[in-house]
């Protein structure tokens, strides 16, 4: 991939403008707690042994997309479940081109090559 890019680069100086930079992060409440610097201090003569939740009934799920062309942020969308390949493929055909049109730097338009951390290794 990125000899490909350094090749096309050469070529024309103003390609990596036009590549779309992407990525998402996952977020749960689980994930957001260090339970490693819970201490319980109690008084002599007390049972110490602390009883707490080590986890909740209701859980969220969270997933955050972003993404980079020609250092323009596109705005972050906000997912409330995972981010599937059908819900991805949604993003990239039906609301990129309306938030690049959207944005006036990117001047609506749309990039050369979708580069993801996942994609990017496997070229």
């Amino acid at each position: 991939m990125s000899t490909c890019i350094l090749r096309k680069t050469r070529d024309n100086h103003e390609y990596p403008k036009t590549i779309l930079w992407m990525d998402e992060a996952h977020y749960t409440r689980d994930g957001i707690v260090n339970c490693r610097n819970l201490h319980k201090w109690c008084p002599k003569g007390e049972n110490p042994k602390l009883k707490r939740a080590s986890t909740y009934q209701v859980k969220f799920l969270l997933n955050v997309w972003a993404a980079l062309i020609d250092n323009i942020l596109i705005d972050p969308i906000i997912f409330p479940r995972a981010l599937t390949g059908e819900r991805f493929l949604e993003l990239l055909r039906d609301e990129l081109p309306l938030l690049l049109e959207w944005n006036d730097a990117a001047n609506g338009r749309m990039p050369a090559l979708p580069i993801t951390p996942e994609l990017s290794g496997h070229f």
